[in-house]
């Protein structure tokens, strides 16, 4: 058994995971604001919730930039995760090892296993409060490509020089529609938002050239509202001697980085 360890911006998933890689227990929390109160929470719950089996490991998925498992910064929280490192006290206290990587790394190990046969080459996109990516080639995690935050990316977008994510997340969805995004019905809202998330996989797909870009995050729970419509403008703008990869909807969203700390693990004790 793993425990699985989902930090998000908003919400906190922690999950225990048996050794064929399927969920046996699942508690979600409103993710503390700092990061020594999100510790204690995951602390205090594996203690209290998580007892019927000793772990092999904690593994942990983290919204940011992570080097040799100490959390280097997480843009959508706070000042205080920058350098954090989870696993002294987690260590000390429950005796196994502790393993800290992006969530974007981890959502795309998970997507890579579900892709028949694997994938030479993947990009997966949590889009939710953020945009993150994670790249996958033949079903390993790069180190060369370990730090990307494709949301970064600086482009031009309504007269504005701007990240990506500035207009392409979850957030900024929200924020300029009014209303989540899974409340959205009217289809030119979506056209609209195909034509956001479309900037960056224009960028994307020359550099990298990937078969398969897998998009998770609250975004890709709505996935089927505004694919043929990204289909297209990727074809209509991509220059024409570069192939469309296929693009698709994460399998679990909201599951996606838990099974991907049972994958990390795995490739981790190997």
């Amino acid at each position: 058994m793993i425990i699985a360890v989902d930090i998000g911006s908003q919400t906190l998933i922690i999950a225990s995971l048996d050794k064929t890689g399927a969920i046996t227990k699942q508690m979600e929390f409103l993710t503390p604001v700092l990061a020594n109160d999100c510790l204690g929470l995951i602390q205090a719950t594996i203690a209290k919730d998580f007892t019927d089996k000793k772990p092999s490991a904690i593994v942990i998925g983290v919204p940011g930039v992570v080097r040799h498992h100490i959390v280097e910064w997480c843009s959508n929280l706070g000042d205080d995760w920058i350098g954090f490192d989870f696993r002294p006290e987690l260590e000390k206290v429950f005796k196994v090892p502790v393993l800290v990587e992006n969530d974007a790394n981890l959502g795309g190990l998970a997507e890579a296993v579900n892709i028949t046969p694997t994938p030479k080459s993947l990009i997966y996109l949590s889009i939710g409060a953020g945009v993150g990516s994670g790249c996958v080639i033949d079903g390993k995690l790069p180190s060369a490509l370990l730090d990307s935050e494709a949301g970064m990316m600086m482009l031009e977008y309504d007269g504005v020089v701007q990240t990506w994510e500035n207009f392409a997340s979850g957030k900024a969805i929200s924020e300029a529609y009014n209303q989540l995004a899974k409340n959205i019905k009217n289809p030119a809202i979506w056209d609209a938002i195909a034509d956001r998330i479309s900037r960056g996989l224009l960028m994307l797909i020359p550099i990298l050239q990937p078969r398969y870009i897998v998009i998770g995050g609250s975004i890709g729970g709505s996935f089927d509202q505004y694919q043929q419509t990204l289909n297209d403008l990727i074809d209509e703008r991509l220059p024409v001697n570069l192939r469309r990869p296929q693009i698709l909807p994460a399998k679990d969203p909201k599951l996606s980085v838990i099974y991907g700390c049972y994958q990390y693990f795995k490739h981790h004790d190997q």
